[in-house]
């Protein structure tokens, strides 16, 4: 299959060095490549590791994907910059996911660039990829189809010219539209000397006029086989166990026949048409011999006895041991296990299934050393078919459900979670039983956060637990992480507190480093807590030093939880600033291609974006977002700005609204629950039906802290339809909210609103200058309109200071393009009567975010 070696060879090729060459010819032929066209010292730097990690020398203290295929990717658009580049992979079915995942990333983050990718694949691709290309910027699918029957014919009086009419229409009728077919019966003419080669195409020799042709290309190519000389055909049989490309010396390794015979064998089925040589000196593979087709290579494996196959699989995995090639390490592990499964009965079978297991562990640590979690998966999961002691799964099962988490494969990585919780129960081994459950309770609050909450909750309060036992640690940061994220913050710092002075303690460094990605955790939870309880200065100290030691120590994740949690935590006193930094990570996580941290940041940004007034921005960003074919949560998170906007634009959204909506409901996540329903309120407000505001408003309230938006546009909503008591109690439901500017400035918002109503029309004043200035100085636009669409509608104010208010929210109205609120903001002038003219307002639509405070 095609590899990450396949890629190392791409950069060997460029580099100027062939496959064999040594560590320091390889070291000084990358720097000089790299001089050429990477002028950024520090960018240099960050590229050689993981290139040379690729390569297979030196240990990268590189382990995240993301850090590696943007290193493996910033090479090649570096390349690009000098000139175009062009990357072509053949047989992408049998290409594995790193690579596949890999080829993708590259689309996606390299857009505008002149690099063209062509890959070539059967559809068997798109049963493991049924999206491939799919919302793809410049993508042309080419299907081919079967030929016509003249075309079939043309075909054969090209390649044959002179074929006998009858033989062409017997040919023509048996390949159903297949070329390779008719190229195969031109080739089984030739290996029968019935017709001779001249040039570039052949001639008959001899009577053709009647010509049995097997019925099916399979029976056509097994017949072939079947006419070649024993030697002959028994070497093509062991060339097939080692696929459709393979060496003189691996061969060798494999075969049975005497050495001296091999390379006189091998040029007769070259002659024969069923290798080649590859002679490209572009090509990776330059000088090995190769199948002309792969279906040929098949048919040739299908000959041989399940004890052959075994035999022969043996023979090309100590080959490939015996090379002690890491890069190699996923073709060993693969011989392995197809030796187990031709013959997994006996002693012997036994034997093979422990060294498979050896192996795949061996392929799967190389592929998650070059970031290819689902490959790295892959690889456990058939290691798990091979295993019998329940120690030795445990241990799989415990590797195969991060590895299926970090691949997005959430069902996959619970299965895993709890066969490894059982598998530690029933060995009584408690750290493992700890850490498996605080895994699976991670991966479970995603999506199903109820029952995380009830598996991380009996893991932390198990009797007896201590600061000091095994495992105590993981089971610690992975509570405080659900009572965060459950709104018992209180509870989550005191966790933090209890559990963070236990990982500081003297470790060896092997161990220091996976403490130290748990301390870092639990301090980013603890900084998110703080912010939820309103200690909004010390959870930003937190948060900022957290990001700065992830950063420090390289560990993406955290640095991407950090960035994530850090924008949320200056949401509610200073949201602009928050905008400003999540709209600055979009860049460092793009480079990066973490698509998760994308999700949150991007989401982040987009939140705050509204308040801006940023509502260009958010569309044009969203346009780069693929929602047709993302995942579920995706399209909430990003569907549900982009159609609250297109409501407020005064757009149809409907249906759109209530797909969102609907979808959402099978999250028991409060944020996905409120994220869900926004773009149904909006829809509702657009259209002026207040009661569906104020109702869709309510049921948020049941979500907690993440429903507030519910209760602000609740209270607008009972404000404009003069409804005090149910602006009074959302009024009420806000006081949970977490505590900044924001939050006041909605307060004094609703409070001038409720006051007004109420007759109490001083009050009104002041509450309503209070939130203006406020709006003002955080320069969220969005919001200071709608604060003075409400002075108008409830006709609050001096007249003077209504007229500037009016201006003011039309000015920003308009810009946004929000015809909806234009028209509201028409019908209470209306209303009211005529108001008296005032001193122009400020134009404060250009405002944006400060750029710091």
């Amino acid at each position: 299959g095609i590899s990450f070696w396949a890629l190392g060879e791409m950069v060997r090729m460029r580099i100027g060095i062939g496959e064999g060459a040594d560590e320091a010819t390889t070291r000084e032929h990358l720097a000089n490549s790299l001089d050429q066209f990477v002028t950024d010292a520090d960018e240099r730097r960050s590229l050689e590791d993981p290139l040379l990690h690729l390569l297979g020398i030196g240990e990268s203290q590189t382990r995240e994907q993301g850090q590696l295929f943007v290193a493996w990717r910033t090479f090649f658009e570096r390349i690009a910059e000098t000139g175009s580049v062009v990357m072509v992979f053949e047989d992408l079915q049998w290409a594995d996911e790193g690579m596949l995942d890999f080829i993708e990333e590259l689309v996606t983050w390299s857009r505008g660039r002149s690099i063209y990718l062509i890959t070539l694949a059967r559809a068997e691709l798109l049963d493991r990829r049924p999206t491939w290309g799919a919302g793809q910027r410049s993508f042309t699918s080419l299907s081919l189809a079967p030929l016509s029957d003249d075309e079939v014919a043309t075909l054969l009086a090209g390649l044959v010219p002179g074929l006998p009419e009858p033989v062409i229409r017997q040919i023509v009728g048996r390949a159903e539209g297949i070329p390779l077919y008719a190229v195969e019966t031109v080739r089984m003419l030739l290996n029968d000397g019935r017709i001779e080669r001249d040039g570039e195409t052949f001639r008959p020799v001899g009577e053709l006029n009647q010509l049995a042709v097997p019925e099916s290309l399979h029976a056509l190519i097994a017949a072939r086989i079947d006419g070649l000389a024993p030697a002959a055909r028994t070497l093509i049989q062991d060339a097939s166990v080692l696929g459709l490309s393979f060496s003189l010396a691996a061969l060798t390794a494999v075969s049975r026949s005497a050495a001296e015979e091999i390379g006189t064998t091998l040029q007769h089925l070259v002659q024969r048409e069923l290798l080649v040589i590859e002679d490209d000196p572009r090509s990776p593979e330059r000088g090995q011999h190769r199948f002309v087709q792969g279906l040929l290579r098949e048919v040739a494996y299908g000959t041989l006895s399940r004890d052959d196959r075994r035999a022969r699989h043996l023979a090309a995995a100590r080959y490939y041991e015996a090379l002690g090639d890491d890069e190699l390490s996923g073709v060993l592990a693969q011989h392995y296990v197809d030796a187990y499964q031709a013959h997994p009965d006996g002693p012997e079978g036994a034997a093979v299934a422990a060294q498979a297991r050896v192996a795949l562990r061996g392929a799967a640590q190389r592929a998650a050393d070059l970031g290819s979690r689902r490959l790295a998966h892959g690889y456990i999961e058939s290691a798990l078919l091979v295993v019998s002691d329940p120690a030795e799964e445990l241990d799989l099962r415990a590797a195969a459900t991060w590895m299926a988490a970090g691949a997005g494969l959430m069902d996959a990585s619970v299965r895993h979670g709890e066969r490894a919780v059982e598998l530690a129960t029933q060995l009584g081994d408690v750290r493992a039983r700890r850490v498996a459950a605080a895994t699976l309770g991670e991966v479970l609050l995603d999506g199903h956060h109820d029952r995380a909450i009830e598996i991380l909750t009996k893991a932390y309060e198990e009797p007896g637990l201590t600061p000091g036992d095994p495992g105590y640690l993981r089971v610690a940061a992975a509570f405080a992480k659900a009572m965060m994220r459950s709104q018992h913050d209180a509870r989550a710092v005191e966790v933090a507190d209890a559990a963070l002075p236990a990982g500081d303690v003297p470790l060896p460094s092997a161990q220091r480093a996976e403490v130290d990605e748990v301390l870092l955790d639990l301090l980013i939870t603890r900084g998110t807590a703080l912010s939820n309880l309103n200690r909004v200065t010390e959870a930003v100290v937190v948060l900022t030093g957290a990001l700065e030691m992830a950063r420090r120590k390289s560990m993406l994740g955290a640095t991407i939880r950090a960035l994530i949690n850090l924008t949320y935590a200056l949401g509610p006193d200073d949201p602009a600033r928050g905008f400003q930094v999540a709209r600055d990570a979009l860049e460092e996580i793009r480079k990066a291609g973490h698509v998760w941290g994308l999700r949150y940041v991007l989401g982040n940004a987009v939140e705050y974006g509204m308040d801006v007034g940023e509502w260009d921005w958010i569309m044009e960003v969203m346009a780069e977002q693929d929602l047709g074919a993302a995942e579920p949560a995706e399209r909430i998170w990003f569907g549900a700005s982009q159609t609250a906007i297109r409501a407020l634009r005064g757009e149809d959204t409907d249906e759109a609204a209530r797909k969102i909506y609907a979808e959402s409901r099978s999250f028991d996540d409060p944020q996905y629950l409120s994220g869900g329903s926004m773009p149904l309120l909006m829809t509702h407000l657009a259209a002026d039906r207040l009661a569906e505001v104020v109702g869709l408003g309510d049921e948020m309230l049941t979500n907690g802290r993440a429903g507030m938006e519910g209760a602000m546009y609740g209270a607008l909503a009972a404000i404009w339809d003069g409804d005090v008591a149910t602006a009074r109690r959302m009024r009420a439901a806000h006081e949970i909210a977490i505590g900044g500017r924001r939050t006041t400035a909605i307060r004094e918002t609703m409070d001038g609103g409720i006051a007004m109503l109420e007759g109490r029309a001083a009050e009104a004043r002041a509450h309503y200058l209070e939130a203006q200035r406020l709006w003002r100085e955080l320069g969220l636009n969005y919001l200071l309109a709608m604060c003075d669409l409400d002075i108008v509608v409830t006709g609050a104010l001096e007249p003077a200071e209504r007229r500037r208010a009016a201006d003011e929210a039309r000015t920003i109205f308009t810009r946004l393009r929000a015809q909806p609120l234009i028209d509201r903001l028409d019908a209470a002038l209306a209303a009211v009567g005529p108001i008296a003219t005032a001193e122009p307002a400020p134009d404060t639509s250009d405002q944006g975010a400060p750029a710091a405070r």
